[in-house]
């Protein structure tokens, strides 16, 4: 059996981790380090975003965020991979005011592993 890794962290600190995930994705897809597929499937998948859904630990601006992530291969196939990196940069924005307005309340930032 895969071994997992698991990171835990105050619910209040989610804005902040969440948002910097997403931006590393981002970049990463942007500069075709993370194929698309991989990036898009990562974090956009409901598994992921459908914890935080009824929890107001993530803004809606930051789930909106996460949601939009398997409209960019979308775009990409009906449009240009010009348009996708369009869409990236657009989503980059949106996600680095979540990440900003998300040290606005202080967090902590503290951060344990465990691997299982």
């Amino acid at each position: 059996m895969a071994k997992m890794l698991k990171l835990k962290t105050n619910l209040n600190n989610s804005e902040f981790y969440i948002s910097s995930l997403a931006i590393g994705i981002l970049e990463g897809m942007k500069s075709g380090t993370v194929p698309f597929e991989v990036g898009i499937w990562s974090l956009g998948r409901p598994v992921f975003w459908n914890n935080f859904d009824n929890t107001n630990s993530l803004s809606d601006d930051l789930l909106n965020c996460i949601k939009t992530f398997d409209e960019i291969d979308s775009i990409k196939s009906a449009s240009s991979h010009r348009s996708a990196l369009k869409m990236i940069e657009e989503l980059l924005t949106s996600l680095r005011t979540c990440q900003k307005n998300s040290l606005l309340n202080s967090p902590d930032l503290k951060l344990s592993s465990f691997i299982e």
